[in-house]
């Protein structure tokens, strides 16, 4: 990759079109525990929603001008934690940008919310990814068979 910086932008209701994108990616939603295409009328909803609560953050990646990704900071009310999601584009996976994502996420937790952990959910097929939350002080607390084919894991990162 160039040395153009990468921009870490909070997501506001004129980014719809491009979250929208990149979470409909074919690539992306093989990833993802649903992976039926979304509906535009169900991601305006998702995403108002996203961007009227409190807590909920989005935050797009550019590189350049060019969005590659964003992740997703919300709260996972049943435990208290902080749940967090990271969607890149193809072409840029395998960089170093999961990295940087996840970086910048612990560092706004660290910021804002302290006394919260950090959890998310990753097919363990999805080596990458899995590999990256490990790196990060990321641990599998739990496991369980998704749809019989491919197992998930839920990983803390611990405040």
């Amino acid at each position: 990759m160039n040395k153009v910086k990468l921009r870490c932008v909070r997501a506001k209701f004129e980014h719809i079109k491009i979250v929208y994108l990149i979470r409909n990616n074919p690539e992306i939603r093989k990833n993802l525990i649903n992976s039926d295409d979304i509906v535009y009328f169900d991601h305006v909803k998702f995403y108002r929603k996203m961007l009227e609560e409190k807590n909920p953050k989005i935050f797009l990646i550019y590189h350049g001008l060019i969005p590659i990704g964003f992740f997703d900071i919300k709260n996972k009310t049943e435990t208290g934690d902080l749940e967090v999601g990271f969607k890149i584009i193809p072409t840029y996976q395998g960089k170093g940008i999961g990295k940087i994502m996840m970086n910048r996420a612990i560092q706004i937790r660290d910021r804002k919310y302290p006394d919260k952990n950090l959890v998310l959910t990753v097919f363990l097929d999805n080596d990458n990814a899995l590999n990256t939350y490990r790196k990060a002080g990321f641990k599998i607390f739990k496991r369980e068979r998704e749809f019989g084919k491919r197992t998930l894991a839920h990983m803390k990162l611990q405040c």
